[in-house]
């Protein structure tokens, strides 16, 4: 089952249909400075072109569909969502092109706080996902954003593993998060994001159109919150083949608003290159006296069995109290950072049982038919 889940990061952005179309946006013209010299020291891969200047193929046109990648960063148990990582991934259907648009957090824009507080991060904390999504369409020149996928810490360090990153899914994401470690910042951090979905996008495309597709798409949407079918997804895979993706080249990541730098497109598939990169992270820190202070694995574990044991004690007379203690981190599928495979499947189950036997009580039988068709998928697929 690992081989048919390995697509699971790329079906995150390839969440669309066929529906609408824009024009494509007027060319950008080549404002390339001297570039930032970041000294990991195994050499860049790619098979996709890359470009930082905000560079467009003068020949899109027609038919797009606008997706917003969003990667929240929500603490356990914490409903505020700073919006960490954002990308907008336009599919133009007619030029068989994927189009992936990377945006920076602190992007100037109107979050109703104070001015230095008006950054695009801020917008899905303070005003919502519509909003949110009204703003990245706005600096990525779509008309509208279609369809949303969002994925916290835990989703995504799941999707890694699935990705075949078992032993190195932290150090990975890591180096995907990390904008202390370049000389760019922010800037090549989301510009690394966008060329790892770029790789995985070119790498494994064949994969989606398969006669085992099915499993591999429903994993993935297993993994997201997102307003997408399945359906439509598998259309979309099919219509890009057609036209000739991946193997046609036309696979592109910029930064917008235009940065430009021509920034390094890293290879993440690599170890050793990831390896380098958590390296120089380090170097970084230890020269500026930056003190990590994120919780330990061990932290983590016994801070969601905590919530967990607490939602036991209202399972029985309170169903409500445990539905709220419980809906956020079964949300957040908080157990894929646990590192025991064992303790992992404990936690999944545990949780779903008392969301199921609480919603029961409280007569929302459809949330509950929901949770128990999720764990029934996550057993199958996952365990």
């Amino acid at each position: 089952m690992k081989f048919s889940l390995v697509l699971s990061i790329f079906l995150l952005s390839l969440l669309l249909s066929c529906s609408s179309k824009h024009e494509a946006p007027a060319v950008v013209a080549d404002t390339t400075k001297t570039a930032h010299k970041d000294s990991v020291k195994h050499p860049a891969k790619v098979e996709h072109r890359v470009d930082s200047t905000s560079f467009v193929d003068p020949h899109m046109a027609g038919r797009c569909v606008c997706v917003s990648l969003c990667g929240v960063d929500s603490r356990l148990n914490d409903g505020v969502r700073h919006a960490d990582a954002n990308h907008v991934i336009k599919f133009w259907l007619d030029s068989g092109a994927v189009e992936i648009i990377d945006i920076p957090r602190d992007t100037p824009m109107d979050a109703g706080l104070d001015s230095n507080l008006n950054i695009l991060t801020n917008v899905r904390a303070n005003r919502g996902r519509k909003v949110y999504l009204d703003s990245v369409a706005k600096i990525a020149r779509c008309k509208k954003i279609d369809y949303y996928c969002e994925v916290g810490f835990s989703q995504a360090l799941g999707v890694l593993e699935l990705l075949g990153h078992k032993d190195d899914a932290a150090q990975t994401l890591r180096a995907l998060r990390s904008r202390q470690g370049f000389d760019a910042g922010d800037f090549q951090r989301c510009f690394n994001q966008g060329n790892f979905i770029a790789q995985v996008l070119t790498r494994h495309f064949s994969t989606t159109t398969g006669w085992f597709r099915d499993p591999v798409l429903r994993a993935a949407l297993l993994l997201a919150e997102t307003n997408m079918p399945l359906d439509t997804i598998k259309s979309i895979c099919d219509k890009l083949a057609a036209k000739g993706f991946p193997d046609n080249g036309k696979c592109y990541v910029h930064i917008m608003p235009n940065f430009g730098y021509h920034l390094k497109a890293y290879d993440f598939d690599d170890a050793e290159h990831v390896k380098a990169i958590n390296q120089q992270i380090d170097a970084r820190l230890e020269r500026a006296g930056v003190t990590q202070g994120a919780p330990t694995a061990s932290d983590y574990a016994n801070q969601l069995e905590t919530i967990i044991q607490r939602a036991t004690a209202d399972t029985a007379k309170a169903p409500k109290s445990c539905i709220a203690k419980l809906r956020r981190i079964y949300d957040q599928r908080a157990w894929m950072q646990l590192q025991d495979a064992s303790k992992r499947s404990d936690a999944v189950k545990r949780i779903c049982t008392m969301l199921v036997t609480s919603y029961t009580k409280t007569h929302q039988s459809k949330e509950a038919l929901e949770v128990t068709a999720f764990y029934e998928q996550q057993r199958q697929l996952f365990e």
